[in-house]
């Protein structure tokens, strides 16, 4: 339960464009909870490009690193969780590209298609419409 609080406060600060605070919290959740595969998904979210800024290498390389962490856990994740991971692992690469572009747009791409697949999750939606 205290891994899920921790989890929950990640993605309430991602939202709210603290992507420091946000990484904090999913890491504490990792933590609490080894076998978690959304807490390094959490990370890789949330060391991704945003709306206030672009995606630096040093982030790409995180960011690679959780999502791949993320993949490693996901046998124990359900097939929602399962196919938000695999979408995000779409938008990173382990040598970060200078140019995004393939990379945004294979994740916009992937995100949709779980957004169509699990139609009244709203998280995805807004992942989707963020994507775009």
């Amino acid at each position: 339960p205290l891994a899920q609080r921790y989890f929950d406060q990640g993605l309430r600060l991602y939202y709210g464009f603290n992507h420091a605070e946000a990484i904090r919290a999913f890491e504490e959740a990792a933590r609490l909870d080894p076998d978690c595969a959304m807490c390094p998904w959490g990370i890789a979210l949330a060391y991704g490009p945003n709306i206030n800024a672009p995606m630096d290498r040093e982030s790409g390389l995180a960011a690679y690193k959780a999502v791949q962490q993320a993949a490693a856990r996901k046998a124990g994740a359900s097939e929602r969780e399962r196919a938000l991971i695999d979408a995000l692992a779409a938008r990173y690469a382990a040598d970060p590209p200078d140019d995004r572009a393939a990379l945004d747009a294979a994740y916009a791409r992937t995100i949709a298609e779980v957004a169509r697949r699990f139609p009244a999750d709203l998280e995805a939606a807004t992942l989707h419409a963020e994507a775009l």
